[in-house]
């Protein structure tokens, strides 16, 4: 955890020094959104699997762990779905600019993604399996990283950012499941 947090602190300064000016705000925005998204998304459930399910096979944590999950989904996909469709309206909002659009629409479903891997994180929290969360939490940091720091070199712009980030979220998730 301490190569992802190092990582991460590098990365965001490589972030602020690569970005136009206009896009600070913009990530300052994204970073905000990612919070309040996430949390509507997950309801904090990964905080519940991690307190209740310390058995891993046994009926009420499968039960705990499967509630969980498909509240997560359903509320994931609805808030997505629903923020997708108004991406315009929404850059419109907070940037007066529509150009912001793609942005937001690959951070809500990079958001998603990271609610969605939420109950799997709770789980291995739950069960104690701090090796592995390192190991997941390490990865996608360094290929958020990797994909950003490279699309930001290419010339993407806060495109990149949100790109990184939507990569590492998905390999965050197949990690998760594995």
């Amino acid at each position: 955890q301490l190569v992802g947090g190092f990582l991460a602190s590098v990365y965001t300064i490589y972030i602020l020094k690569k970005l136009q000016p206009a896009d600070y705000g913009a990530y300052t925005v994204y970073l905000a959104l990612t919070l309040i998204i996430f949390t509507l998304q997950n309801l904090r459930l990964d905080d519940a699997i991690t307190r209740f399910v310390k058995k891993p096979y046994s009926k009420s944590s499968i039960d705990i762990f499967k509630t969980s999950f498909f509240i997560v989904f359903a509320t994931s996909i609805f808030i997505c779905s629903i923020l997708l469709v108004f991406a315009a309206d929404i850059s419109s909002a907070l940037f007066h600019d529509l150009k912001y659009t793609g942005f937001l629409k690959i951070m809500f479903v990079s958001t998603t993604l990271m609610a969605l891997s939420s109950p799997f994180k709770g789980l291995v929290y739950g069960l104690k399996r701090f090796v592995h969360l390192a190991a997941v939490e390490t990865c996608i940091t360094i290929v958020n990283v990797l994909v950003g720091f490279f699309l930001l070199t290419q010339g993407y712009g806060i495109i990149g950012v949100a790109l990184g980030m939507l990569f590492g979220n998905f390999i965050g998730l197949l990690f998760f499941t594995a």
